[in-house]
């Protein structure tokens, strides 16, 4: 089913989206990125954490896939223009999305290999720390000779 252009009043639906702005109390005065406040305390470590770790790998591993699509939600008018934005700028989203799939499974990846090198590095600091300290206890018994 095709839609005529005269079966579209481009008036009457500005009309309600300016109306629907209206009821819901939007302004111009928006926020800009410069008054979103981050809290970077919790990305920096000042020692290495196991458990944390462990937890990050479980949470990169379950969310580095980026959707391009998302459901979209809204007024019957909103969701026409939302789908027509979406398409407009598919060609140029859609493939910054897949470069940064591809980064993000690459990271993923280089994070689960730095997990399997700390499980490798502890058994081999167990093993060293075991050899160390039968080391000591033979210098010890050298000396006390």
């Amino acid at each position: 089913m095709s839609i005529q252009n005269s079966d579209i009043n481009i008036e009457s639906i500005m009309q309600e989206i300016k109306a629907e702005i209206k009821e819901k109390g939007y302004t111009n005065d928006l926020l800009s990125f410069n008054d979103i406040v981050i809290d970077t305390s919790s990305m920096n470590a000042s020692q290495f954490d196991k458990i944390a770790f462990n937890e990050e790998i479980y949470t990169v591993n379950h969310t580095w896939n980026v959707q391009a699509y998302r459901v979209l939600s809204g007024s019957r008018f909103a969701l026409f223009y939302k789908k027509v934005i979406r398409k407009i700028v598919y060609f140029f989203v859609e493939p910054i999305v897949l470069e940064q799939d591809g980064f993000n499974a690459s990271v993923v990846r280089l994070m689960n290999q730095m997990n399997c090198y700390v499980d490798e590095t502890k058994d081999q600091n167990e093993a060293l720390k075991k050899q160390v300290e039968e080391l000591t206890e033979k210098i010890k018994q050298f000396e006390q000779k």
